[in-house]
């Protein structure tokens, strides 16, 4: 893909661009190639050269109970965050994609507010709000606060997938007879499934990662992973932590892989046509 802009932008223009963005791409990826090597240190401090390799802080890591209690926790949190914002998120776009209403941005740019509002602001007030109503320092508190972070990436999502659908097919299908619940998951959703899942596996990684709202909202019997880590930041300065930072990275990666590769396998095949049980009356 670099190699076509270079081409399309000339030779010194591309030669520019391309060493800009490997300079950028090196520098967002410095961190990561210093934290990985670190985790396999035999150390007990941050040093290169690295005396020796070792999986003893690994050991360490799935063998204390506090971290293997964070690494359950945050995964309940990310399913049923991942869970309740998947659908929340796809009505929502539905509802947007569909609405002939003037006020269709200014609604669209609410719901994506989370996405632009700094976290830190949006953690103070979900933090007064869940005092109110009696929620902070609770498994659903938290869960609801997730939830408020994560729709916005299942509506960007999945309101591009419903950009590429031709609605041509919905209408196909309701002339055929379908109601409006037969269409959508029989035509809508397995054409926009690819994004769908991607907006999934963003909400879980969005409440996955969150270190911000969890400090404000949580408390000791809710400490997930990012919470954990903190905590082991500021107590303690040993490579547990970067094997802690490895095994989160390595997650999301993973997770997100998949669901490219996925993807793309999907956009590959080829989706059959529904059937619905009905033919056009004649007239």
């Amino acid at each position: 893909m670099m190699l076509s802009i270079v081409a399309r932008t000339g030779s010194f223009g591309g030669a520019l661009l391309w060493i800009y963005c490997t300079t950028v791409f090196i520098f967002l990826l410095a961190p990561i190639l210093v934290i990985v090597p670190l985790s396999f240190s035999s150390s007990t401090f941050f040093s290169y050269p690295i005396p020796s390799w070792s999986f003893r802080w690994y050991e360490a890591f799935f063998s204390i109970t506090d971290w293997r209690n964070a690494i359950r926790k945050s995964f309940i949190v990310g399913f049923a965050t991942s869970a309740l914002a998947t659908p929340l998120g796809i009505t929502a776009a539905l509802g947007l994609r569909r609405s002939a209403s003037r006020f269709k941005s200014i609604a669209f740019g609410i719901f994506i507010a989370p996405l632009i509002v700094p976290v830190i602001i949006t953690a103070c007030g979900l933090y007064f709000f869940l005092v109110e109503v009696h929620l902070i320092n609770t498994f659903p508190g938290l869960i609801a606060s997730h939830v408020v972070i994560a729709v916005p990436f299942v509506i960007v999502m999945v309101t591009a997938a419903l950009n590429n659908l031709d609605p041509a097919l919905q209408r196909a299908a309701a002339g055929l007879g379908a109601p409006p619940l037969r269409v959508f998951f029989d035509v809508t959703l397995p054409l926009i499934l690819p994004g769908v899942v991607a907006a999934a596996v963003l909400a879980f990684v969005a409440s996955f990662d969150d270190v911000i709202i969890v400090n404000f909202v949580a408390g000791v019997d809710q400490t997930t992973m990012p919470k954990e880590l903190w905590k082991g930041i500021r107590d303690e300065t040993s490579p547990l932590v970067l094997s802690v930072s490895t095994v989160m990275i390595t997650v999301s990666t993973v997770v997100l892989a998949v669901v490219e590769i996925a993807r793309r396998n999907r956009g590959r095949a080829n989706i059959p046509t529904p059937s619905f049980g009905a033919t056009p009356s004649k007239r």
